[in-house]
């Protein structure tokens, strides 16, 4: 159900830019049928991966594939920092696998 979610949300931005171009760009892209992309279209498709990066989560817990890569990455990113090698439990001095500093 939640990846169903996911896939409508990045269907629905992507048809709200196209409104939205329809609306207020209508000298760019026509009627529409030109396949002439407008400025909201092409700003939503600057993002990472072209479009929304929605993040789902299900009744119980359970997350789409794009927040777990978010969570994985931020992880990621925070251990190479000082703030996250202060966060591991081998800071304990005397911790297998400490080294000193």
């Amino acid at each position: 159900m939640y990846h169903q979610r996911a896939s409508n949300v990045r269907r629905n931005y992507r048809k709200r830019t196209v409104d939205l171009d329809l609306a207020h760009a209508p000298q760019v892209v026509g009627d529409g049928t030109s396949g002439q992309v407008g400025p909201f279209e092409e700003a939503l498709g600057q993002f990472h991966i072209g479009n929304v990066f929605p993040i789902v989560a299900g009744a119980f817990g359970e997350v789409n594939e794009d927040a777990s890569k978010l969570v994985t990455n931020l992880a990621r990113l925070t251990a190479k920092t000082d703030f996250g090698k202060s966060m591991s439990p081998l800071v304990r001095l005397g911790a297998p696998g400490r080294t000193e500093n």
